[in-house]
């Protein structure tokens, strides 16, 4: 909206004088003012554009949009912008700690997209790598233990054939190769 009223600027401004309106025609300073707000908003509408485009937004997204808005809108500030400083405050302050919270850290750090250029904790990346390495350790662990009892037990009944009397046997219609096709088709 701003943007398009700075875009009208002469228009609007002919439109209020031609009105005799001329007390709501804004001043240069004030015509200022809505550009530095204009540019201290741009990062948010960027970042609000990049999650309306997808249908589903990924978790691993929030510490690189996190990060991106917080680096623009403090670059913003240091233009001399008080709208853009106290944005860049605000979400410093709000999402201190997102890059230790466990599911966003480790939803980014294994997107490929991002891996470990979001984070701005160096130390915390390496946190999480080791993290993430041991914990796939010991997941591989328990599957390597449990593995044998349940590979056994779903053998055993993939390739038991029921016994059955030799009378049943006589008048079921079960050739081998239909069996040995059943099998490769579990399997």
């Amino acid at each position: 909206m701003l943007e398009r009223l700075t875009e009208q600027r002469q228009a609007v401004t002919t439109a209020l004088c031609l009105l005799g309106r001329n007390t709501f025609c804004l001043n240069d300073e004030e015509w200022s003012c809505i550009s530095q707000a204009i540019e201290a908003l741009r990062p948010f509408e960027e970042a609000t554009k990049d999650v309306s485009v997808e249908q589903y937004v990924n978790i691993s997204k929030v510490i690189p949009l996190v990060s991106f808005l917080q680096n623009a809108t403090m670059s913003v500030g240091q233009k001399g912008s008080t709208l853009a400083l106290q944005l860049a405050t605000q979400c410093k302050r709000r999402f201190e700690n997102i890059e230790h919270d466990y599911t966003l850290e480790d939803s980014t750090f294994l997107d490929i997209r991002f891996k470990n250029i979001v984070f701005c904790d160096t130390e915390n990346v390496e946190n999480i790598k080791s993290r993430l390495i041991s914990d796939m350790q010991a997941l591989h662990r328990q599957a390597t233990t449990s593995e044998p009892s349940a590979s056994a037990t779903s053998m055993g009944t993939a390739l038991s054939v029921p016994q059955e009397s030799p009378a049943a046997r006589k008048g079921a219609d079960c050739s081998t190769s239909k069996t040995h096709s059943q099998y490769r088709h579990i399997h």
